[in-house]
């Protein structure tokens, strides 16, 4: 295994906790976190776990983003979602006590905090407000992924990749003068899988884009000059 431990922050004081699942934990349960919990960096392209491992530790995300995706039966890769700072990861393994459903890998260089899922079981049961937040998570990451399937269902590889692009502007978007800089380096097969197409009809479809004049491109960086116009194609007011 080539990542490497890392320095351990302590959870009141980390700048992700109030992104995390875990904000509303009692301060005896946070010294349980610190004492248990150990930390862990990956450089970008390295494989957090594997689909079909047992779980035996859950993760969450320090610094950093880690991209989750299953392969189909005929060897496709599937990117179900992008995990960012405060995110956790193995959750619904560890709480439905199955192997993860998923592949982790991290997308660029990312930390993450990780803990032994007998240490978690016990905690939970210390502190209601967190076994909620988590359970509402992921029934907003089961209705995401359902939406996201009737979507793509119904749309063609235009509308997919006009709606990938508004919604990489929603959470990465940065203002860069006239235009915004999608903030995230996700490599144009990760943005295929994303939209539910092929590499090629993405990169035409980006192209097509760009002669429209409706986004720019340097090098792998994107740049979107007209949401507005993207937001008519998908169907939608930006």
């Amino acid at each position: 295994m080539n990542n490497k431990t890392t320095s351990i922050p302590q959870c009141v004081t980390c700048p992700t906790l109030h992104l995390s699942v875990f904000k509303y934990f009692e301060p005896d349960s946070y010294s349980k976190l610190n004492k248990n919990k150990r930390k862990k960096s990956y450089k970008k392209g390295q494989i957090i776990f594997h689909e079909g491992h047992p779980a035996h530790v859950m993760y969450c995300i320090n610094t950093g983003k880690v991209i989750l995706y299953k392969f189909t039966s005929d060897g496709k890769r599937h990117i179900s979602r992008i995990a960012n700072p405060g995110d956790p990861l193995g959750h619904l393994a560890i709480f439905s006590n199955q192997p993860y459903s998923v592949t982790a890998e991290a997308l660029e260089d990312t930390n993450l905090c990780y803990f032994d899922r007998k240490l978690i079981y016990p905690l939970l049961s210390e502190n209601n407000d967190v076994t909620w937040n988590i359970v509402q998570k992921l029934t907003k990451e089961l209705i995401t992924a359902q939406n996201k399937t009737l979507d793509m269902a119904n749309m063609s590889v235009r509308e997919r990749v006009a709606n990938l692009l508004l919604l990489l502007k929603e959470k990465y978007g940065k203002n860069s003068g006239e235009e915004i800089l999608l903030d995230i380096n996700l490599s144009r097969e990760d943005m295929a899988d994303l939209a539910g197409t092929s590499k090629e009809s993405l990169v035409r479809t980006l192209s097509d884009f760009r002669s429209e004049h409706l986004i720019q491109t340097k090098k792998r960086q994107i740049f979107i000059s007209s949401p507005v116009k993207l937001a008519g194609i998908v169907g939608y007011q930006d």
